[in-house]
Order: structure tokens, then sequence, then C-alpha cells
């Protein structure tokens, strides 16, 4: 009797052709232990310069000069017709950022993990540093109203302490294997997300259609994380992207009464960070909260999209959220991390995470004192 053929991967490598570890993430994902059946770079630089000629003969290039992020070029490729006869014959995709590097074995643990149970949908790899030494993210956790809450903490050696993750909220969009039928049945990610937030949207979604969404710490990603940043630009997408998620994730009924809440607190917020002498912040503020009002019809038919694919209600994902109480822990095990580390060694990046909590908490203790006193004059004066 004839074995019977292992299942077709088809993996995407999404680049601008800018970053050096382009190359580096090809070859790690030619080299797999579990080769991909076949390989599409998808060039989204805004002149298509990556040159077709300079890759492997095996490799497929789809070029998506005008797509805004991650998703949107991924939704351009599929649609090319040769790229999509590819698709229609895989059982798996496997998505990559450019400067995520997959270890070696990374493709074969992620697939026994998807093979491991029925209503799987999605596995996602435990993110490292690049020389794997610390531990970047194991799965998303999340709050409902998307504030999220790193699986591990900054600095944080691997030493195997999450190894027996599994069952997650959602996974990074960076070497998500997922599975081609109902990636294609739920749309992919949304095209108003990335590189923020994109991975947390289409977890949640899976999972109100009723599939499993699990991360593999025995797969390794290296990501070097070059589109994460402190400025305010990055900022701006950052938040724009939480509020999003937020309303999407939110009950019908509440969704006027934060609209009518984000247009007071944002510009409260805004006044905070002037307060504080950071008005490349406090535009960033405004500006996040004017870009989610431009996207309120996506918004608005993203939110009827999702609905009409749940399967199961939003009360379901509660077990798997995380709460008010969970940041508040995290925020002291933060502190204490620092005091147990001293102020000379301390990470940088457990020094950042420290300085943006304390900085977002002054703008709003700021801004509620702007609020109030303004209140206070108001009343005052029987206006």
């Amino acid at each position: 009797m004839s074995a019977q053929p292992q299942p077709r991967v088809i993996a995407f490598v999404v680049t601008t052709a800018e970053t050096p570890l382009f190359s580096s993430t090809l070859d790690a994902v030619s080299q797999q232990t579990w080769p991909v059946d076949a390989l599409v770079v998808v060039d989204a630089s805004s002149d298509g310069r990556l040159d077709a000629t300079q890759l492997p003969q095996h490799v497929t290039l789809a070029r998506t000069r005008d797509a805004r992020n991650f998703g949107a070029a991924l939704q351009q490729a599929i649609a090319i017709p040769v790229i999509n006869n590819m698709l229609t014959s895989a059982r798996w995709v496997w998505l990559l950022h450019d400067d995520s590097i997959p270890a070696a074995d990374c493709l074969k643990h992620q697939i026994a993990a998807m093979q491991d149970g029925r209503t799987i949908a999605a596995v996602g790899p435990k993110h490292v540093s690049p020389d794997g030494q610390y531990v970047y993210e194991v799965g998303i956790s999340a709050t409902r109203s998307a504030r999220r809450i790193e699986t591990s903490l900054p600095g944080e050696i691997d030493q195997g302490q999450y190894d027996g993750a599994s069952d997650v909220l959602a996974v990074g969009s960076a070497g998500l294997l997922v599975d081609r039928r109902i990636w294609e049945e739920l749309g992919g990610f949304d095209s108003a997300l990335g590189p923020y937030g994109d991975g947390l949207e289409f977890g949640r979604r899976l999972r109100r259609a009723g599939h499993r969404v699990v991360v593999e710490p025995h797969a390794k990603i290296h990501h070097h994380r070059l589109s994460l940043s402190e400025n305010p630009g990055s900022f701006t997408q950052r938040r724009q992207a939480q509020i999003y998620n937020w309303l999407l994730a939110a009950p019908w009924w509440q969704i006027p009464f934060l609209f009518l809440w984000l247009s007071i607190w944002s510009p409260v917020r805004a006044l905070g960070r002037l307060i504080l002498r950071q008005s490349d912040y406090a535009l960033s503020e405004i500006t996040s909260w004017l870009g989610l009002i431009a996207h309120t019809p996506h918004l608005l038919a993203r939110r009827i999209a999702n609905h009409r694919a749940s399967t199961i209600p939003a009360s379901a994902l509660r077990p798997l959220e995380a709460t008010t109480r969970d940041i508040r822990e995290r925020r002291l095990m933060l502190r204490k991390g620092q005091e147990n580390t001293g102020k000379d060694s301390v990470d940088a990046s457990l020094h950042n995470s420290l300085h943006s909590f304390r900085t977002a908490s002054l703008s709003s203790v700021a801004g509620v004192g702007i609020l109030s006193l303004i209140v206070t004059v108001i009343a005052g004066w029987g206006l």
C-alpha cells in the first residue's frame, strides 16, 4: 500500500526589499526540515525594486506596489491567477515577515501542532531575539479593549519556561501557519490593520468562528522587529490599532458610548501630553483618533462580516482574555524587575516599557486634572 502524500504547504515572505535580513529569511525558509512545496516572495516596495533574477529558481515573485500593509500585500498577491492556483492546491499557508527568521525545524513543529487537533486553524511560533537568548512573544494576550500584555517580561531569558503554552487568544502574523481553507473563508487579515493589531484581530475572528488558535513554543522565530519603535509615528499606528480592535470586540450597544467617550478622552490625553512637553505624542493622540474616524465605514462593515462568520458568542473568549487585574500585576512585575536589576544594568527594553507606562499614566492624570478644572470653572460660571 502506497504512503499518503504529505499535505502541501505554501509559504509567503512579504518584503519591502529594504532590509538586509530578507536573504537570511529566504534561506531559512528554503532550508526547513519540513520543506515547503511552494515559496512566494511578495515585493511590497513602492517601486518594485526586487530583482527577480536574483531570486532562486523555485521562488515565485509577486509585486504589490500599492499595498499599505502586510495583510493588503498578501491579498493582492493571492489575487494573481498563477499564485491563486498554487494556493488552492495547498492545505496550509505559512506567513513570514522579511525580518522573521525561522529556526530549521520551526515549520515541522508547527505542522505537528496543527495535526494535533481537528479544530486547530492557526499555529504561531515562539518569537525570540535574533540571538535566541531572550523570549519576545509566546502568543498574544490582550484585554477586551485590546490592551496587550506582553506574554514575557522584557529581557527575559528563554529557559523553556513557556514551553507548556498552547491555546491562546491570538498569535502574531510573523510565522503564522494557518489552514488555507479557513484563511480564505474568513478573508485573511483586516486590511485596516498592520503592522500592529492584525494578529490579534485575526485570532479573535478565528476564535469566534469556532476554531482554535495555539502557540507551539518549540517552533522558534528569530524576530528582529524592525517595524517596532518608540517614535510618534509608530505610537500613532499602535494607538489606532488598539482603539480599532477595541471597537471591533465591544458589544453593539457600547459603540455609540465608546465613540463619545473617545472623542472626549483623546483630546484630554493630548492635553496631558502637552503638559509633559510631548507635543509629537500629543499630535499622535489626535491623529490616531481622527484616523479611526476615517475608517468608521470599514469598521462597521467588518463588524457585520465578523458577526456573520461567528458561531460562538464573544463571551466564550473571556477565559482567554486578560483583565485589568492582569495589567496591574504585570506592571508590578516590571517595577520589581527594575528594582532587582538596578538602574544602571536594567535591560533597555524593560526601561522603555516602564517609561512608556509612566508617561501614559502621567498624561492621563494631567488630562483628568485639566478636564476637572474646566468642569469646575464652567460650573462656577453657571455655563
